[in-house]
């Protein structure tokens, strides 16, 4: 299993958090107690958005280690997600700060297209599923 493999090559992580992150599909972090680097490891839900979402995510490199990261538009439409469902001024921040970085970059028709959809509808106030 993942967890065993991180435990082994010597980084930090929580089991209370990641079963709990199984169980909702949510994340957990992992620390690596030598740099201080924290990575969130994020659960895939089961619905058409986070199945687009990993569909599209891209192989990078960081620190000579081979890594998927999600798309800014994808990383934009989640933390606003998140910053909907959880009141969380940071998360909106955050998804302001990658667009403004990445704006000449994005995919306008993309963010349209799942905001309007459902991902961000469902956060909102006052949202019932018909």
């Amino acid at each position: 299993m993942l967890t065993q493999l991180l435990l082994a090559k010597g980084f930090y992580l929580d089991k209370e958090s990641v079963d709990e992150a199984l169980a909702r599909n949510s994340l957990f972090n992992v620390l690596d107690p030598s740099s201080g680097y924290k990575a969130d490891l994020i659960i895939r839900k089961d619905r058409p958005f986070s199945i687009e979402e990993f569909r599209r995510r891209s192989k990078v490199s960081v620190l000579g280690s081979e890594l998927f990261m999600v798309t800014a538009e994808d990383a934009i439409l989640s933390k606003l997600e998140w910053s909907m469902e959880e009141q969380s001024e940071r998360q909106f921040q955050d998804a302001l700060g990658v667009a403004v970085v990445q704006a000449e970059r994005l995919d306008l028709e993309y963010l349209r297209k799942w905001a309007e959809l459902s991902i961000l509808k469902k956060s909102s106030p006052g949202y019932s599923a018909k």
